[in-house]
């Protein structure tokens, strides 16, 4: 009796009858005891078919439970325990809560037969949210139709009678070879039906099984704690439940590295151990190892199509481009996951052994491959038939006949099952299983039973794809025909499809580091080897599909869902008639979409996608996201409407049509673009464009090149400008509209508000009357607001606050971050301003915290530095005041000023281009910037006085000074008479000159001054005066008992005192108490006016101790 997939129909009663024993059930009950025949009673049903149906059990009471009759199938662990089958009619149909057969979990098994073909077998069952079950059908020998069920089949409905799962025969753990058993965890608590019928291959008789007879079913709760139980993976409505076999290699983690990658997320906690250690020394990867059968070795066949065949193989040995073959087969596992496969020349130490042995030759007859999952028996096993005629070089490389056979067998090994059956604990795909499809079953629901969404389908190549000319449809091409050379080793899949990458990612981690750059994928246009279909895992970067052809293509950006939908594997990118294309894995986002010269169809993703159709007709369907449709290849100008869209005349001599498109880019001719209600973007490009925005917050770019003209129309618009000449259009009441710009220089226009500057050397950027908005970039900058109630942000570099153009006197304060007045008449705020720049009036300039450029202008200005190292221009006109405060300050004396800094507040500097200049008290330096000639002089500091190009005149005053005379021909003023100096030439044109008399001239060092004036009037020149700094020892003449005043010494010269043999060295950092040596005939020292005093004395040695009448610390010298 067939169920609905919508609601559930109303149950059907049976009719119970009681029968005594018959002679046919004496074999069972001796099988259960071992003995004579024990008493059975057994339940018949009257169904709708009027075919009885029988259930038996054992009466004696022994407690005898049927199924220890046997044995454990192939799985993860026993047969779990089970009550004793009860003696009941289970026969019954789908419906509501009156469904009259009910299952307890973890209860009694009930036996029951299939009756006639497509007969269905319907019990209810009450589950719990969030618990997972196993629903379980086997078969029974000696049952009450004395036919066991060949092949079971199970359907989990429901309260509404909605299919939600199924399991096909064939599951690990189960008596026979094609039982079922369906894990299940309950998305809700309620009522459920479970369907239990044979499976259906053969769609002319029906759709509900194709096989009779008796079978058990039972219902158990699954402890997930219990490390040996199987708990599934995904939820039976996702499609990677039908392809997940349930095991994986032991060892593996799902997570080695820790890092999922851009994998979206599919409901599933992914958090396996990472792995930091391996044999290998590989660090965050899953080691796996392969070994090569080599020729003679003997394995255990599982190929059950080759005549004769005994149960062991022989391998035949690899040759090198078969062994390059499975290398480039785990290489194409690795690209997703975090594998890394390890080849091994010993059999024992290999998870994967790969044997090639002489099979079957026939087409449709041979088995081309198989391999044996993760847990069960051989595991780890691959077979392929080289007896196979399309076994060939040409049929093992990617496209080729043979290599999705190696793809496919891998992913056995890896714990992934077909879609269409039962593998494992795997479910079956929706409309997968039987049917049209021939031996690989239909193609499932949203076609998704096709190797280009998963390797794993029987169904090769893309069979439902658009008809590209080839006679079995698009995308499948020959396999052999009667012969097997009708062959064609293209158009096959070449890839792990994007069901099989993310079912191995959540099994062995996400390889996140493949592909992480900008790369193309191009789709293939020409029917030849090497052309095959692909599924792409990328890791990151600005990526690109692209058609470089002539045939109408279609591009779809949009990567797999993983669910049962259009789209769940993926979408097809392809080239009309070519048998190749690509499609996107699940966590992978490719930016553009380049088309060819067809009529293409371009569809985007949620990124913010560039489409290019380039020439034909073509379709561009932006999807979700800000996306773009470019023109900037177009061979002539273009004519684009967002409003519109489309574009009516693409440049290459047709027409688009533009969907969900948001920006254009144009060509580099003279392009119209046409925004739309929205925030759009128009690049111009090249040329001189006609941008109009329309309404929305628009961004229109003109391009370089010719002047543009622009309108953004209603909306807060931005517009790009980076041709002097761009014409710009706003009128009153269309929005706060900025304009960007790279030029050296920009002034508003009337009713644009904002202006920003992006000229990485800085740039000028002036404003309205309006209230504006004026940022710099990352160079320095000069921002002028003129009126209104502006915002001057700097940003980067020193920037500067102009008020050049200002009506009136300004009083600007950075300190404070504001202008109190702007000069016309309103005020400004100043954020990241380090300059200011007054105007032409009686300004009031005052720093901040940092090092600040302060330029008064004309008028008679004051400007106060605060702290930092600030520089202060008074400018031209009336004398102004100017104090720069705490720092190093720097002020540029135009006019009379008055400049003032106190005691401790830094090295101040004056920079003037006046005739003449003193420095006032505390400052420390003088520097004439000016022409001509130039009269400057320090004060009672240490003052650094530097003259210029001119005769010029300088005097340093008190302290120890520096003066620079430059060029021309200049002269230094001195305090003193001749005799009260030493003049030495330290180097050439450098002198230092030291004054005798205390607190007068101290010891100055003149460089580039050709003369030295005194007190008297005389003017020497530097040159005639002074000795040469020694280059050797200096020597101290004796004259009797009269003061000797040592010389002046350079660094490193020697005093050398007569009668010793070499230079003395006086005491360094510590006061000794005897400088004595021997022999010879010194006086000795005494202190004296300040003075040493040398005396000679015959027969004496040279000694300080107890003479020296005020000890002091010595420097280091010598």
């Amino acid at each position: 009796m067939a169920a609905s997939s919508g609601a559930a129909p109303a149950a059907v009663s049976d009719t119970r009858l009681v029968s005594p024993l018959a002679f046919a059930e004496i074999d069972l009950a001796t099988a259960l005891h071992g003995v004579s025949p024990t008493p059975l009673t057994f339940a018949a049903n009257d169904n709708a078919d009027a075919v009885a149906s029988w259930s038996v059990g054992c009466g004696c009471g022994c407690g005898k439970r049927y199924t220890d009759f046997f044995q454990d199938g192939v799985g993860d662990g026993p047969r779990p325990l089970q009550p004793p089958t009860l003696l009941v009619t289970t026969d019954t149909i789908p419906g509501d809560s009156s469904t009259t057969q009910a299952l307890t979990v973890d209860g009694s098994h009930f036996i029951s037969t299939i009756d006639t073909i497509g007969d269905e077998d319907f019990y209810s069952v009450e589950l719990v949210e969030g618990q997972t079950y196993d629903i379980n059908v086997f078969l029974v020998t000696g049952g009450p139709s004395g036919v066991p069920l060949l092949d079971a089949y199970i359907e989990l409905y429901d309260s509404l009678g909605n299919l939600v799962v199924t399991a096909d025969g064939g599951g690990p753990n189960t008596p026979s070879g094609l039982d079922a058993i369906l894990t299940y965890t309950a998305q809700s608590s309620g009522t459920f039906y479970i369907n239990a019928r044979a499976y259906d291959q053969d769609g002319t008789n029906g759709t509900t099984g194709d096989f009779v007879g008796d079978y058990e079913v039972f219902v158990t709760s699954v402890d997930a704690a219990d490390p040996t139980a199987y708990v599934p993976f995904y939820s039976p409505d996702s499609p990677l439940h039908s392809i997940d076999w349930g095991s994986q290699f032991t060892r593996s983690s799902r997570n080695p590295d820790g890092d999922n990658g851009t994998r979206s997320d599919n409901g599933v906690a992914n958090g396996g151990t990472p792995i930091d250690n391996n044999p290998y020394g590989i660090v965050g990867k899953n080691v796996i190892t392969y070994y090569f059968a080599e020729t003679g070795d003997v394995f255990v066949s599982e190929d059950p199509t080759n005549p004769g065949a005994t149960e062991n193989i022989v391998a035949q040995g690899m040759q090198d481009w078969e062994m390059q073959a499975f290398e480039t087969a785990f290489g194409i596992y690795e690209q997703v996951a975090d594998i890394e496969y390890v080849r091994v020349y010993d059999r024992a130490e290999a998870d994967i052994k790969i044997i090639t042995y002489e099979g079957t030759p026939g087409v449709g007859a041979s088995l081309l491959g198989r391999m044996s999952p993760p847990g069960e028996q051989n595991a780890g096993q691959m077979e392929i038939n080289t007896g196979d005629v399309r076994w060939t070089e040409e049929g093992v490389q990617q496209g080729g006949f043979y290599f999705p056979t190696l793809l496919h067998e891998l992913g056995h090994g890896h714990g992934m099952a077909h879609p269409h059956d039962n593998g494992g604990r795997s479910s079956i795909m929706p409309g997968a299983d039987g049917g049209t499809g021939g031996l690989g079953g239909g193609y499932g629901s949203f076609g998704l039973s096709q190797q280009v969404y998963t390797i794993m389908s029987y169904n090769d190549g893309w069979e439902e794809g658009v008809d590209g000319g080839s006679p079995e449809g698009h995308g499948r091409p020959r396999s052999g025909g009667l012969t097997g050379t009708e062959v064609d080793h293209f158009g096959w899949v070449g890839t792990l499809s994007a069901l099989d990458i993310a079912v191995l990612q959540d099994k062995y981690g996400v390889n996140e580091e493949w592909a992480t750059g900008d790369n193309v994928y191009v789709i293939g246009d020409v029917n030849q080897e090497g052309a095959f279909y692909s599924t792409i895992w990328d890791g990151g970067g600005d990526d690109e599909i692209r058609y470089d052809g002539d045939r109408d293509a279609t591009i779809d950006l949009r990567a797999a869902t993983l669910r049962y939908e259009e789209g769940g594997g993926g979408r097809v990118s392809f080239a009309l008639g070519a048998w190749t294309g690509l499609t996107i894995a699940n966590g992978v986002t490719i930016e553009r979409a380049t088309g060819g010269n067809g009529d293409d169809r371009l569809t985007g993703n949620a990124a913010d996608n560039i489409l290019a159709g380039r020439g034909g007709n073509d379709i561009m369907d932006g999807g979700d996201g800000i996306d773009t449709a470019d023109y900037s290849g177009a061979a002539a100008a273009v004519r684009a409407q967002l409003n519109a869209g489309a574009a009516l005349n693409d440049g290459d001599g047709a027409s688009d049509t533009l969907i969900g498109i948001e920006n254009l880019t144009g060509s580099a001719f003279n392009d119209l673009l046409v925004g739309a209600g929205g925030a759009n973007v128009l690049d111009g490009g090249l040329g001189a464009d006609v941008l109009l925005g329309l309404a929305g917050n628009d961004v229109l770019i003109g391009g370089a090149g010719a002047a543009n003209q622009m309108q953004g129309g209603l909306g807060d618009d931005r517009y790009v400008v980076s041709v002097a000449g761009d014409t710009l259009v706003e009128l009153t009441g269309e929005g706060v509209d900025t304009v960007e710009t790279d030029l050296a220089a920009y002034t508003l226009r009337t009713h644009f508000e904002n202006l920003v500057l992006s000229r990485a050397g800085g740039a000028t950027g002036i404003g309205n009357a309006a209230a504006n908005i004026l940022t710099g970039g990352a160079g320095d900058d000069v921002l002028s607001g003129r009126g209104g109630l502006d915002t001057l942000n700097g940003g980067e570099g020193s920037d500067t606050a102009s008020y050049v153009q200002a009506a009136a006197g300004v009083d600007v304060r950075l300190n404070a971050g504001v202008t109190r007045n702007d000069g016309d008449g309103s005020t400004d705020v100043l954020n990241g301003i380090e300059n200011v720049t007054g105007s032409a009036f009686n300004d009031l300039l005052v720093g901040g915290v940092g090092a600040n450029v302060l330029t008064g202008g004309a008028g008679s200005d004051v400007l106060l530095g605060l702290a930092g190292d600030d520089v202060l221009i008074g400018g031209s006109g009336a004398a102004n005041q100017m104090q720069g405060g705490l720092g190093n300050d720097r002020y540029v004396v135009t006019t009379n000023d008055t400049i003032v800094e106190f005691a401790g507040e830094g090295v101040d500097t004056v920079e003037t281009a006046l005739g003449a200049f003193m420095l006032r008290d505390h400052f420390e330096t003088l520097v004439f910037t000016g022409a001509g000639n130039f009269t400057g002089a320090g004060n009672g500091l240490d003052n650094v006085v530097t003259g210029g190009a001119g005769d010029d005149v300088l005097t340093g005053g008190g302290g120890n000074d520096q003066l620079n005379g430059g060029a021309g021909n200049d002269l230094a003023v001195l305090s003193g008479l001749r005799a009260d100096y030493t003049v030495v030439e330290e180097a050439v044109g450098v002198y230092r000159i030291t004054d005798g008399v205390g607190g007068r001239d101290g010891m100055d060092i003149l460089t580039g001054v050709e003369r030295v004036r005194f007190s008297d009037g005389s003017t020497v020149l530097l040159a005639d005066l002074a000795g040469p700094a020694s280059s050797t020892p200096l020597s101290v003449s004796a004259k009797g008992y009269d003061a000797e005043i040592l010389p002046g010494l350079s660094d490193d010269d020697f005093l050398v005192l007569k009668g010793a043999d070499e230079p003395l060295v006086l005491p360094g950092d510590g006061l000794v108490d005897e400088l004595a040596w021997e022999p010879g005939a010194f006086g000795r020292f005494g202190g004296e006016g300040g003075r040493m005093l040398l005396e000679e004395r015959p027969d004496a040695f040279l000694d300080l101790s107890g003479l020296v009448e005020r000890p002091e610390r010595l420097d280091d010298w010598m």
